[in-house]
């Protein structure tokens, strides 16, 4: 039985007691969303107040609604019978979601990239060629914060200063895929080099990871943008307001599972709220996940069809 006490609310010890599995993470945990049948060991991520984001349908909430997902109980009120039958009370900074605080932009020391190893098998092994791996001063680390990981410099588009990390892991011990050293939702990746293709050819392309943005790159394609993920950020947007575009094109990765398409959708709705329709397209990169594992032929000839294909 849980026995857990106002002035001792431990998020981790009363979801591990319901049973969930939860990996430590940088400032919270990660799970699997069991209770819809999903199989991705980190795609909920779990704050230590309680608060929850499932990355793969963009559901969010409060503890008690995790609570309730899990136990598969959807009424309020049985949630909190529920709560009482265990003697578990939720502290009153639980119970609503509070504002987030604003996180002030920082720059990192240039001397984290003295940890970059020229080692670039899992870029090359991506079909990136080496060229662009350097150009964008990728490297792999092996010990520190970054351990085990594959990772890409994001420089500040103004400034030019080093403002974030983002890593992938090439272990198997590392249960997290990404790891990002920074404030991610300010991270505008690239455009310090693509910003005059994408000015010249007032078209740019939304993609998922810095790897698309780095295969694109090798096939001629440079008015490219990284949302780092399935959502579009407030700098991001920002940014395209600020550019004279007549065309963006959300090109989500491509999965049987549909995630690329549905995170597509919500990006299409929040961007036609300040463009007009004529001026953006979804397109996914076809008959394959994402663009690394298209050839730049393909690449260009995707790039070349971009027209011609309708919503």
């Amino acid at each position: 039985m849980i026995q857990k006490k106002m002035n001792n609310f431990d998020v981790y010890s009363i979801l591990s007691d319901l049973g969930l599995k939860l990996t430590k993470d940088n400032d919270g945990f990660r799970t699997k969303a069991e209770w819809r049948g999903g199989d991705g060991n980190t795609s909920v991520k779990i704050w230590p107040n309680g608060q929850w984001k499932d990355w793969v349908t963009q559901e969010s909430g409060n503890f008690k609604s995790l609570i309730g997902l899990i136990l598969n109980i959807r009424n309020k009120d049985e949630i909190e019978n529920w709560l009482k039958t265990k003697n578990l009370e939720i502290p009153d900074y639980i119970r609503e979601k509070t504002e987030p605080k604003l996180k002030m932009q920082k720059f990192l020391s240039n001397d984290i990239l003295n940890s970059f190893i020229s080692n670039y098998d899992y870029g090359l092994g991506r079909g990136i060629s080496l060229d662009t791996l350097k150009l964008f001063q990728t490297g792999l680390v092996m010990d520190g914060r970054m351990k085990y990981r594959y990772c890409v410099p994001i420089f500040d588009n103004l400034t030019g200063h080093l403002i974030g990390i983002t890593g992938r892991a090439i272990s198997n011990s590392n249960h997290i895929k990404w790891k990002h050293l920074g404030i991610k939702k300010n991270w505008i990746f690239n455009s310090n080099l693509s910003e005059d293709s994408i000015n010249e050819k007032k078209e740019v392309f939304l993609v998922e990871s810095p790897f698309c943005v780095l295969k694109m790159w090798d096939a001629g394609v440079k008015n490219v943008l990284c949302l780092f993920g399935l959502e579009l950020s407030l700098f991001i947007l920002n940014y395209l307001l600020k550019c004279d575009l007549e065309k963006i094109y959300i090109a989500t990765n491509n999965e049987e599972s549909g995630r690329g398409n549905d995170a597509a959708e919500k990006i299409y709705r929040k961007l036609f709220k300040y463009f007009d329709k004529k001026n953006l397209q979804i397109y996914l990169p076809q008959k394959t996940k994402d663009f690394c594992e298209m050839s730049c032929l393909s690449i260009q000839k995707y790039y070349n069809e971009r027209n011609e294909r309708k919503l």
